[in-house]
């Protein structure tokens, strides 16, 4: 663990090491003053963390800014307990279970670092393995703005969600980057974890110079923010306005379409017009026709049965 440290640059020991999560999968270095244990199994009996016992403060519960007692899930592996569901490691280990719930205390971050004593003076490290709270921690510490109080921070995760609502290794690296922490070493534990070594930049080889780029890079980075953020709005701007003009589009389109229809309506109706005039029309030649060819019947008549002599004007 400390050689780890040792490669990548970092070669004062720790004042303080903090640790929170299950039982250490391995003994700890003291390193300096103390190694602080926040174990969240109370039924765990003393641990001994290096050849000076005496030399390690243990506190037994959970780490949340949730004040409740939380279930903790004892898994017949140990280790990998957690106050979560481990959906994705009983992919992993088909044999995996629970075999007994226990409700458990929870400390807040700021609790813990008051309990340990842990100030911003010294080296500090970090180990956390909270077997799915990890992100949970983070936060809290960076809002209270404790993150501070740690040179380097150890963390365990896996490559996607190990358990029900985690964080993956890569999200956590996002949290840590923004908050002056660098990824230094990548490894995998005993149970094919990815174990993350964070660096603070300030306590990193040449950190100053490291850390004044990084504030040249956050600085770009936040101009570039918001002229995407700028991009954005016109964007969605020059959406709204489109989908604006298709609105409109729309409704003249129908207003045609409505118009349309009451032409063709209309010219139905001139048509049914038409042809009943046409019809009209036809009658009234039909009984002018009928109309001559009686009177012409009525004059012929009169002829043949008009007494000799008469005219056509006088009357029978």
């Amino acid at each position: 663990m400390l050689g780890t440290l040792i490669r990548l640059g970092v070669a004062q020991h720790p004042r303080s090491v903090l640790h929170i999560g299950p039982a250490p999968q391995q003994a700890l270095p003291t390193c300096g003053e103390r190694v602080y244990l926040t174990i969240v199994d109370p039924t765990l009996g003393s641990l001994a963390t290096n050849e000076n016992p005496d030399a390690s403060v243990l506190l037994r519960g959970g780490v949340s800014n949730k004040r409740d007692r939380r279930t903790l899930n004892v898994l017949n592996i140990p280790e990998l307990s957690s106050f979560r569901t481990p959906n994705r490691l009983r992919q992993s280990y088909p044999g995996l279970r629970v075999v007994r719930k226990i409700p458990v205390d929870q400390y807040t971050t700021s609790a813990v670092l008051k309990l340990h004593e842990i100030s911003k003076e010294g080296w500090n490290l970090l180990i956390l393995d909270a077997a799915g709270d990890e992100r949970d921690v983070l936060e809290a510490l960076k809002e209270e703005n404790s993150l501070e109080h740690f040179d380097a921070i150890i963390l365990y995760a896996g490559e996607s969600p190990l358990y029900d609502g985690a964080a993956d290794g890569r999200e956590l690296c996002v949290l840590l980057g923004g908050c002056g922490f660098y990824l230094g070493s990548v490894e995998r534990d005993r149970w094919d974890r990815l174990c993350l070594t964070f660096i603070c930049v300030r306590s990193a080889p040449a950190g100053q110079a490291t850390m004044t780029r990084v504030a040249e890079l956050a600085a770009k980075v936040d101009a570039l923010s918001r002229e995407v953020e700028r991009a954005r709005r016109e964007a969605a701007a020059q959406v709204d306005a489109r989908r604006s003009a298709e609105a409109t589009a729309e409704r003249q389109g129908e207003r045609i379409s409505r118009q349309a229809a009451e032409i063709d309506r209309l010219s139905l109706q001139v048509a049914d017009a038409e042809d009943h005039d046409s019809h009209a029309r036809a009658l009234r030649e039909s009984f002018k026709a009928e109309l001559n060819s009686i009177e012409a019947q009525l004059k012929l008549l009169r002829a043949l049965t008009r007494p000799s002599g008469l005219s056509d004007d006088s009357p029978l």
